[in-house]
């Protein structure tokens, strides 16, 4: 985000919390005048998190004659919204997400004005935990059209969640294989999301030809999909008119089965 007054926006993650609140702006992170100014970051863990709630901490007193939420929180271009509504005039307020994602943004409301985020606290699962009883499928075999090398598409598939990310172009699409069929529950995509990104992203998840995925929506930087489709070829096609569809990780989550269980 921008800042101001020598501010920098770690002040904001220092997990620095004063007794009885904030009283000093040089405690906080600001930024310069003006219209929705914003403060973002990342959190640290290399996967995605389910985040439960955010917690946002303000100078003591800010917000005492507020008649409407001042502020709001998004994680990867999501809302979530303040928990409690008539306690939007404290300073510590908390914003419930209850979504997978890693892009943490508090944004002022208000018309040319400075925002001033003393301490931010994202409270979360590791998808890890969450993911025991969903077993992760080995991807292999990889393609995508337009045709590229075989370590372009691979990018999606080593384990590299931000980094080494792939280009899909419009009706272009990616696809790869488990090792053998398995009920495919789920299916996670870590993509690359920067600050200004103001479309939306738009494509389709197949399974052996057949769709179980239709998304229009934000942009985001990690999303679980729910799939249950059983095979083995995950196809996913970029469906924007303009635009790439950015592909830096593809994960598969199910129970292995062989095709004779199918029936």
């Amino acid at each position: 985000s921008s800042v101001a007054l020598g501010s920098i926006c770690q002040s904001a993650i220092s997990n620095r919390l004063p007794t009885g609140g904030f009283t000093n702006p040089k405690a906080c992170s600001q930024t310069r005048h003006g219209d929705s100014e914003w403060w973002q970051a990342q959190l640290t863990s290399n996967s995605a998190a389910r985040v439960t709630f955010v917690q946002v901490h303000q100078l003591k007193g800010c917000c005492k004659n507020a008649s409407k939420p001042l502020l709001t929180v998004t994680l990867d271009g999501n809302d979530c919204p303040l928990r409690i509504l008539k306690l939007q005039q404290r300073s510590r307020q908390v914003f419930f997400c209850n979504r997978t994602g890693q892009t943490v943004r508090v944004t002022s409301e208000l018309p040319n004005t400075q925002l001033t985020v003393c301490q931010v606290q994202v409270f979360a699962e590791n998808l890890a935990d969450i993911d025991a009883d969903h077993p992760l499928l080995q991807l292999s075999n990889c393609s995508q059209l337009p045709p590229s090398s075989s370590a372009t598409c691979q990018k999606a598939t080593d384990g590299r969640t931000r980094t080494g990310c792939i280009a899909v172009p419009e009706n272009g699409w990616w696809e790869a294989q488990t090792q053998k069929a398995s009920l495919i529950k789920y299916v996670r995509i870590y993509s690359a999301m920067t600050c200004c990104q103001d479309s939306a992203y738009k494509f389709s998840v197949s399974v052996d030809g057949s769709n179980c995925i239709s998304y229009s929506g934000a942009y985001f930087s990690a999303r679980d999909f729910l799939c249950k489709r059983k095979g083995r070829n995950i196809r996913i096609v970029n469906r924007m008119q303009t635009g790439q569809l950015l592909l830096c990780e593809v994960q598969a989550f199910g129970s292995r089965r062989t095709p004779v269980d199918y029936g």
